[in-house]
């Protein structure tokens, strides 16, 4: 079954796409941090892979570079990254922040432990070089997933963003 996730998670194919309900499906629960992070990956890759098929996506404490993330999660299904470059390169989304033309939000905590900071930084950098321009909305005080009070804002800045682009 690990063989299916990692190939799965350093596919370019929709396939892709599925892993998620297929995780859900063969090992639940799947805790919301997970859900957060591996969403953010699959919307910013998505995005950025398929640029003239999604219009609009929001992500969510994105992992951009599983070489950078926690072992013990991105390893687990990924091998080292010595063992497996190529599904690490093309898995590392500051790579194809070129192909980005869509409407793409990202979400950030600013205190996010789970997937650090400097993901999405270094994803709005590399988009900078590439002259393309996602939008980008941080939570101040907040780590990987928005809790609290705040939780209805984040809904409502997700449900004002998909608003504005798909009428």
């Amino acid at each position: 079954m690990r063989d299916i996730v990692l190939e799965l998670l350093s596919s370019y194919g929709y396939a892709g796409m599925f892993a998620l309900i297929l995780i859900e499906n063969l090992f639940p629960p799947i805790p919301s941090e997970v859900i957060l992070t591996f969403g953010g990956f699959m919307t910013t890759n998505l995005m950025c892979s398929y640029p003239d098929v999604f219009k609009v996506g929001v992500a969510g404490g994105p992992v951009i570079d599983w070489s950078n993330y926690e072992i013990m999660y991105g390893e687990r299904y990924m091998d080292k990254p010595q063992e497996n470059p190529d599904g690490y390169k093309n898995s590392n989304l500051k790579l194809k922040a070129k192909n980005l033309k869509g409407h793409l939000l990202l979400i950030h905590g600013d205190i996010d432990p789970v997937v650090v900071w400097q993901h999405s930084l270094g994803f709005l950098k590399a988009c900078v070089d590439a002259n393309t321009y996602p939008d980008y909305f941080v939570y101040p005080r907040h780590e990987h997933n928005v809790i609290g009070k705040d939780r209805p804002h984040l809904h409502e800045k997700i449900t004002r963003y998909f608003d504005d682009y798909l009428r």
